[in-house]
């Protein structure tokens, strides 16, 4: 296996409000990245897993999202119709 250091992965953050914000453009990437990898033949099992995958990254952006609008838990993120576009 590569070696991996973590700490090349991490980013640091100045406060709560600014890692909601990171959180956001994460799922934004990730959700982008499931999708270009979905545009491939694939096998079904792979499918349903990247499928899986991008729902999961879904419901993380909007949970970030209603942190960094202030929202309660449980109403709608603005994520809704949103396009994802890699960088």
């Amino acid at each position: 296996l590569p070696q991996v250091n973590p700490e090349d992965y991490l980013i640091s953050v100045e406060s709560v409000q600014a890692a909601l914000e990171a959180g956001v453009q994460a799922e934004i990437d990730n959700i982008a990245m499931y999708e270009k990898f979905l545009e491939q033949d694939l096998p079904d099992d792979v499918r349903l897993a990247f499928e899986s995958l991008k729902s999961a990254s879904e419901s993380h952006l909007q949970a970030f999202e209603r942190g960094t609008t202030g929202n309660q838990a449980g109403q709608q993120g603005n994520s809704t119709n949103r396009t994802f576009t890699s960088n």
